[in-house]
């Protein structure tokens, strides 16, 4: 079994229907789900992905990791991506854009890569960004 999380960032569930269709398709016939319930929680990616990959409100976070700060960084938060590697999973995490990366955008980011598979630093030295 896979569990692949994907998330297009600026782009609602029901705009996605209207305006990527062929996508929309194409994923349900492979059986992704669709999170009906997830909403947006806030402004900007942080705050919006933090609880689908934490359970955390970006308010709660100073309780599992030290955070906010801009000199803390997110090793110790309670990721999904955690959960799945204790029960065997291999990891990845991947953005588009790494010098607007989530957690490094006004962030200190991670000490250690998060995944077993991290992509910032390869589109960091691929001029990727």
């Amino acid at each position: 079994m896979n569990v692949i999380m994907l998330g297009i960032d600026s782009v609602s569930r029901l705009n996605m229907h209207r305006e990527l269709p062929l996508t929309m398709q194409a994923l349900k016939a492979a059986g992704a789900v669709s999170l009906l319930g997830y909403n947006k929680v806030a402004d900007n990616t942080f705050p919006n992905l933090m609880p689908l990959l934490t359970g955390l409100a970006e308010s709660e976070l100073h309780e599992e990791c030290p955070w906010p700060g801009p000199d803390h960084v997110l090793d110790a938060c309670p990721f999904i991506w955690k959960q799945f590697a204790t029960k065997g999973f291999r990891t990845v995490y991947a953005e588009d854009c790494a010098w607007m990366a989530t957690f490094n955008y006004a962030k200190s980011g991670f000490l250690q890569p998060p995944t077993d598979y991290y992509a910032r630093p390869f589109l960091q030295v691929s001029n990727m960004h």
